[in-house]
């Protein structure tokens, strides 16, 4: 039955056409292991770019619109990604924009009867902590830390025990970026 749902999974995504999403070509079973062949982006992730500290303000921006699009495109498909994090977003010649690991978030659905481990706890939303039924909006959730991250240099809630960070994604207040005006100084020199 797992097996029937994830081939049914992997032909809706396969069908995913956009230019901001690593394209699933096909999947395929070779004896007891299922084997799935995606478009090999070339570029930094995010986490790679996030190592030196927090990015410029219109970069992030123009990652996370792109991200964005892809999102949408993908939610009014039917498909939520279930992991947006750093790692699952590359950067291509500097500007442009691949979700990745579309396949692998689509491997379990989650529902209230069960708690899967799907998903990164630093990015989880707190429906899919809850092992509730998760769709596109927890995926802007994870955004919005992983946008919170590159702006401020550093996660919203980090510490070393997964679980603590669980518990404070569902009950504490999300901090204030640090030196708000760090963020905003490049938009007022516009004007």
């Amino acid at each position: 039955e797992a097996l029937e749902r994830f081939q049914r999974e992997i032909k809706l995504q396969a069908a995913l056409d956009h230019p901001n999403i690593a394209k699933l070509y096909t999947a395929m079973r070779h004896g007891n292991q299922l084997l799935m062949f995606m478009e090999f982006v070339e570029g930094d992730s995010l986490s790679k770019m996030a190592e030196s500290g927090p990015m410029p303000i219109a970069s992030v921006l123009s990652y996370a619109m792109q991200a964005l699009d892809a999102l949408g495109y993908a939610h009014n498909k039917g498909v939520a990604h279930r992991d947006i994090k750093p790692a699952n977003i590359m950067v291509v010649d500097e500007t442009h924009v691949k979700i990745t690991d579309f396949g692998a978030a689509l491997l379990k659905d989650t529902d209230r009867t069960q708690i899967l481990e799907i998903g990164s706890p630093a990015y989880m939303s707190p429906e899919q902590i809850a092992g509730k039924k998760v769709d596109g909006r927890s995926d802007i959730f994870s955004l919005g830390i992983v946008l919170f991250e590159m702006l401020a240099g550093q996660r919203p809630f980090d510490d070393p025990n997964p679980m603590t960070i669980l518990y404070l994604h569902r009950n504490a207040a999300v901090p204030q970026l640090p030196d708000p005006h760090r963020l905003l100084q490049p938009l007022v020199d516009r004007l």
